[in-house]
């Protein structure tokens, strides 16, 4: 939904990883609710190891990607008149 906003905001390389990261949200509740009833063994290793990805993808979003990717669309001018 917030990346269908987007799109009348931004271009289109942003309104991507935009849903790239919604993607990453929705896969870590999924993951984090089939986790609690996998068996131990492979299985849960599998699942811990694809949460551990979509977590990187959203950290790794929020703290490397988003300024840049930001930056053409919000500009700061400021003139200092004294």
């Amino acid at each position: 939904m917030a990346s269908a906003d987007a799109e009348f905001l931004f271009g289109d390389d942003l309104v991507e990883h935009f849903k790239k990261v919604e993607n990453a949200i929705f896969d870590l509740s999924t993951y984090e609710t089939t986790l609690k009833d996998a068996p131990v063994g492979q299985e849960c290793k599998d699942l811990v190891a694809k949460r551990r990805i979509a977590i990187d993808t959203v950290e790794r979003f929020y703290k490397e990607e988003l300024r840049s990717l930001l930056k053409p669309y919000i500009q700061l001018k400021q003139t200092l008149r004294w």
